[in-house]
């Protein structure tokens, strides 16, 4: 027994942990070493309660739990509580208390208990560290969420508050250039409106980086062709460049799809901001964007997109930061170039969201090469420009330019669509390569020529061609900055080009001339107004948009609109359009405004005193009026349109808007309107004994015309169906107007295009249209137009029936 009383005597006193014996009473019977170091003390006195050291239970306290553990089954608890050292600090330490069942001197039980104490202050430190440290955590995520939730609040009052005074600035301008002006006061209009133009750019930077910022920005997954969306895009900037007598060219490479899927409005977006940012800093010289195939797999593609510029160029040690918010290369660019430096930014977080890249090549004094990827799925539809038969056009061809980049791109298209081409730099070099070929008895068929060459221009080019006898036979399109092809219109009346094209050029427009080139051997005539006559549907002018919204006139629109200003800019613009307008200045009046009246068209203010416009579309709705209800809102943020049409809306309008975005809101919820034309039409139910009987369209004698290719003529009277549908109907509206000049130039267009084609009655009818209203004859004009739509009437039934279906 001695050895083993000395064994457990030793492993007592070493123990790594404090161990304690108390008695039933809570008295310390034995103590370890240790456990006199962990309270600071060297020994303990007789009689020392184990409960004077714990910092916050009492001593009955400690003795019921004793008790409890003296009675539970395990006999056995553990604790972590507070403690006090001698010295008077606390510490935390950990107590596992064991009930130890022995005798006392005369033989009865006794109750002892062994604690093991450990000191885990230092574990308790790092908890508390760590504690404060995640509570700090979800203070800040609490604080970044509130944050950003103010954040999108204000930005939506603040979107609202700027836009709405930038949306009467930049519509009032525009009807204010409508109106009768000197020179002076249309150039002090005219700053106006790029003023506004510029403050809405740098609203919707700033407004972007937010949503960037904050996690509110999304891409859509729509069709959409990228020729329409690259094009669109740059020709939003060209004008800007040729004003600098820049060169602008726009080069998508033949194996590129271009019939994708992804996000158009945004894709746009970056190459606005690339080729503007080129033009900007670029003085002489071109920009280019050009696209190419990176990668093509499982129904997707990467794309790569170049802007490349003969700029001022950036430093190599600057290109770093370019792509930072709020940053430009130095502070100079920003004062002489402005901008705030946010859409490289924004058009870094663009890319990446597309699933690419974005990055730059520079040399100062050079050059700039801006590139981005993005990744977009494919459509299912082929690509016309696939389907095309080798050799489409067989056509030999010079291209004339001194832009070795504008030569590539015409080239490489011409190339595909199975042209033999030739290139020159210049205008000299081109006609003694045209001579030099027609000597051989090897001529072109087609020279494409720049008009702003130096040494020799365009029309000199011409001017050469057309006096040389050999020369003769060589039909000429004419390549012109666009904004500048109007410059010289008496010119055109010289009937020395076939055709035109405006730069950058584009692919579609191409097509289309050289289909219009090759259709006939004869020569036609290109006067100015068979120039406008031959522009695409999808390209028409500002106010060739406003006479298509002139056919849905006569309706009824509630205008619910708090801002007095706005309220006279969407009358003045719906009824310029021929429509009755009725204003309402709250939610409220425009509620009580539908309980009055049957209106056609809302248009609904989504901020309003009173009653907002979800509240009144909501009313609106629950009373059963099913009448189409567009929001105007100058929110840009996300959730915003989801918002709208949850309380009944039809449709989303963002301001500021000008008169053309109204076109296609009012051709979408006015354009089926069965009553939508006001005037009464004479009816007149004689017509022509003698056109009734004519052949409606001449096949054989319009395939001849075609060249025998029957699938060109097939698309091309399928083309002109479209294009009936369309003018048809502005012809009756200018009719009924009675606006000759109109009349003469729809009836010109339709008359040209059905002789063409050998549908002579529907060309007689339109050219018996175009000499009365040549000879001021409103009054034939009911007659006359009811034989052309029976013209039109048979034309459309027989090709269809006949030969599309």
């Amino acid at each position: 027994m001695p050895d083993q009383e000395r064994i457990f005597s030793s492993i007592f006193m070493d123990a790594p942990v404090g161990v304690v014996i108390l008695s039933s009473s809570d008295e310390v019977l034995f103590s370890n070493k240790l456990f006199c170091d962990i309270i600071g003390k060297t020994e303990l006195p007789p009689s020392t309660k184990f409960s004077s050291f714990l910092e916050e239970w009492t001593d009955e306290r400690f003795l019921d739990y004793l008790d409890e553990i003296a009675a539970s089954v395990s006999g056995s608890g553990a604790k972590e509580m507070r403690y006090r050292r001698s010295d008077g600090s606390v510490s935390w330490w950990r107590l596992n208390i064991s009930n130890l069942r022995s005798k006392d001197s005369v033989g009865s039980d006794a109750k002892r208990y062994v604690v093991f104490a450990e000191d885990i202050s230092l574990r308790k430190l790092y908890e508390q560290e760590l504690r404060e440290a995640k509570e700090s955590s979800e203070r800040a995520q609490e604080a970044a969420e509130r944050a950003t939730r103010t954040k999108s609040e204000f930005l939506a009052n603040m979107s609202h508050e700027i836009r709405t005074p930038i949306h009467t600035i930049i519509g009032m301008s525009e009807l204010l250039s409508e109106t009768a002006l000197d020179p002076e006061q249309q150039e002090y209009t005219e700053q106006i409106q790029f003023g506004a133009d510029v403050l809405l750019s740098l609203i919707n930077d700033i407004l972007d980086f937010s949503k960037i910022e904050a996690g509110k920005l999304s891409l859509e997954t729509i069709t959409f062709d990228l020729y329409d969306t690259a094009e669109d895009a740059v020709d939003m900037v060209s004008l800007e460049a040729h004003k600098k007598g820049l060169e602008t060219i726009v080069y998508i490479e033949n194996d590129v799809p271009h019939l994708l899927l992804g996000d158009p409005v945004r894709l746009r977006q970056i190459i606005v901001n690339l080729f503007n940012n080129a033009v900007k800093f670029t003085e002489k010289g071109e920009v280019e964007l050009r696209i190419s195939l990176d990668n093509r797999s499982d129904g997707k593609v990467t794309l790569r997109f170049q802007v490349r510029d003969t700029g001022i160029g950036i430093a190599e040690e600057k290109v770093q930061n370019l792509f930072r918010v709020f940053t430009q290369v130095d502070s100079s660019t920003t004062r002489k170039y402005g901008g705030t430096g946010l859409g490289l930014s924004i058009s870094k977080n663009l890319s990446e969201m597309m699933g690419g890249r974005i990055g730059v090549e520079s040399r100062e004094g050079i050059g700039s090469n801006f590139w981005f990827t993005a990744v977009f799925g494919l459509q299912e539809e082929e690509s016309f420009y696939h389907t095309l038969p080798p050799g489409y056009f067989s056509a030999k061809v010079l291209v004339v330019d001194d832009t070795p980049s504008v030569r590539e791109a015409v080239c490489a298209y011409l190339s595909e669509w199975g042209c033999s081409i030739e290139c020159s730099s210049n205008g000299p070099a081109a006609l003694d390569v045209l001579r030099s070929h027609a000597a051989e008895g090897n001529g072109f068929t087609l020279c494409i020529v720049d008009q702003m060459m130096p040494g020799m221009d365009g029309w000199q080019f011409a001017s050469e061609v057309n006096s040389d006898e050999s020369l003769r036979g060589i039909r000429l399109f004419l390549m012109s900055p666009s904004g500048k092809s109007g410059d010289e219109a008496k010119m055109k009346l010289l009937h020395w080009y076939h055709g035109y094209l405006s730069k950058p050029i584009r692919k579609s427009r191409l097509f289309r001339e050289m289909v219009k080139c090759f259709l006939s051997d004869d020569e036609k005539e290109t006067s100015e107004e068979e120039v406008e006559e031959l522009e695409p549907l999808e390209e028409l002018a500002d106010g060739d948009a406003v006479d298509l919204v002139e056919e849905l006139t006569g309706s009824i629109i509630l205008v619910a609109e708090d801002h007095e200003v706005n309220q006279q800019l969407f009358k003045t613009i719906l009824e310029s359009f021929g429509h009755e307008v009725d204003l309402a200045s709250n939610g409220k009046e425009a509620v009580q405004a539908t309980h009055g009246r049957r209106y056609d068209l809302i248009f609904m203010d989504v901020q309003m005193p009173e009653m907002n416009g979800y509240e009144a579309s909501s009313a609106i709705r629950s009373s059963g009026i099913d009448t189409p209800i567009v929001a105007v809102t100058a929110s840009a943020l996300r959730g915003e349109e989801e918002r709208c049409r949850n309380v009944g809306m039809s449709g989303f309008l963002v301001k500021p808007f000008k008169k053309r975005d109204l076109i296609p809101v009012l051709d979408r919820w006015l354009g089926g309107r069965d009553d939508r034309f006001s005037s009464e039409e004479e009816t007149n139910t004689s017509v022509s004994s003698a056109l009734s009987e004519e052949i409606v369209l001449d096949w054989n004698d319009a395939l001849d015309t075609f060249m025998g290719k029957e699938e060109v003529l097939r698309k091309v009277l399928a083309a002109f169906l479209d294009k009936l549908a369309e003018q048809i109907p502005l012809l009756h509206e200018v009719a009924a107007d009675e606006d000759t000049e109109a009349v003469r130039g729809y009836a010109h267009g339709l008359k040209g295009g059905s002789l063409n084609l050998s549908a002579k009655p529907l060309g007689n009818a339109a050219a018996a249209l175009e000499a009365a209203a040549a000879d001021g004859k409103v009054e034939l004009f009911p007659s006359l137009l009811e034989k052309l739509d029976d013209a039109y009437a048979r034309f459309q039934s027989y090709v269809r029936k006949e030969i599309l279906s």
